[in-house]
């Protein structure tokens, strides 16, 4: 029997994944990107665990993957405001050079690279 998931349910099926520990926001934007991007296909939750983490920033992510800051002279101008979000900018550029990046209200959920 094949059951055709819509975002919501499969939202839901990878949140019961209990292993994956993917925040709601984070299985929202993969049940979003798979229901956009996948044709069909069979639901795996242990490949979705394997290929995809999820990180509470993209400076998280990036610093896992080997990411270094670039350190410029100018920011020491910057309050400590605008300095985390260029820095979370620099690390989403690097993921988006590298990989798939799913941007939620949680975090990041990256396709592992």
């Amino acid at each position: 029997m094949i059951i055709k998931l819509f975002s919501y349910s499969l939202a839901n099926q990878i949140m019961r994944d209990c292993q994956a520990n993917y925040s709601s926001d984070g299985a929202r934007a993969l049940a979003e990107f798979f229901d956009e991007n996948a044709e069909e296909e069979e639901f795996d939750a242990v490949a979705i665990r394997c290929d995809w983490s999820e990180y509470k920033s993209a400076c998280e992510a990036a610093s896992e993957y080997g990411w270094e800051e670039d350190v410029d002279d100018d920011d020491d101008d910057d309050d400590d405001d605008e300095k985390e979000e260029k820095r979370e900018s620099q690390a989403l550029s690097f993921l988006e050079d590298k990989t798939t990046v799913l941007i939620h209200d949680s975090g990041v959920t990256i396709l592992n690279f």
